[in-house]
């Protein structure tokens, strides 16, 4: 691969972090094998958590958490996709061997300046604990397309145990909100952080 194309794949990958990178605060914080962790704020001034399958390449997925929402958000990305506006897609995830989604109804968006052609859909704190298992546990999953011809993608989950521990610390940090006082100095206050949205299985499973 030549360096003009390991450059564009690279601001590719950073336009899809940012949004729209006058306006998005997001920086990487970690890298776990193959999932790299960020945080900042989006494009609309959301505070946000999030991984993303590491590497150069035309494909990639994001996983994200903006605070106050119920939901974590996944987009996934195609540079060589043509997609029409608002098209529906059905997708499942497949995770080893133990993990497989119900279909998943997603929407499909058309590229928009440098940002290539993407299918979003998104999964519910409510019973996610089950995908955040298999995600940590499982060293590689599918990415299943019911709709179209693209058919299925491999996706590697090396790392992914230490990418959704970083991203758990995230979460915590941002359902503490803030506070105009000293936590440390007030009996009770250190443990009034609201606990994370998905199930946190003890122990190391992997990394």
């Amino acid at each position: 691969m030549n360096q003009l194309r390991l450059l564009v794949l690279g601001a590719l990958a950073a336009f899809c972090l940012l949004g729209r990178p006058s306006q998005a605060q997001v920086v990487e914080v970690a890298r776990s094998g193959d999932w790299i962790n960020y945080e900042g704020r989006s494009s609309q001034g959301d505070r946000m958590c999030g991984i993303r399958s590491g590497g150069i390449s035309s494909r990639s997925m994001f996983i994200k958490y903006f605070e106050g929402n119920n939901t974590f958000s996944f987009q996934i990305y195609n540079a060589a996709w043509t997609i029409p506006s608002e098209v529906n897609v059905r997708v499942a995830v497949e995770l080893g061997s133990t993990y497989r989604s119900s279909d998943l109804q997603a929407i499909g968006h058309p590229r928009e300046d440098l940002l290539p052609a993407r299918v979003e859909f998104s999964v519910l704190f409510e019973g996610s604990g089950e995908f955040w298992t298999a995600f940590r546990q499982a060293s590689t999953g599918r990415l299943i397309f019911l709709t179209g011809n693209e058919g299925s993608w491999r996706i590697s989950l090396a790392g992914s145990n230490a990418a959704t521990s970083t991203m758990s610390s995230c979460i915590q940090r941002l359902n503490q909100g803030t506070r105009p006082f000293d936590a440390g100095r007030v009996p009770g206050a250190q443990g009034s952080a609201t606990s994370t949205p998905f199930d946190v299985p003890a122990g190391a499973l992997k990394d």
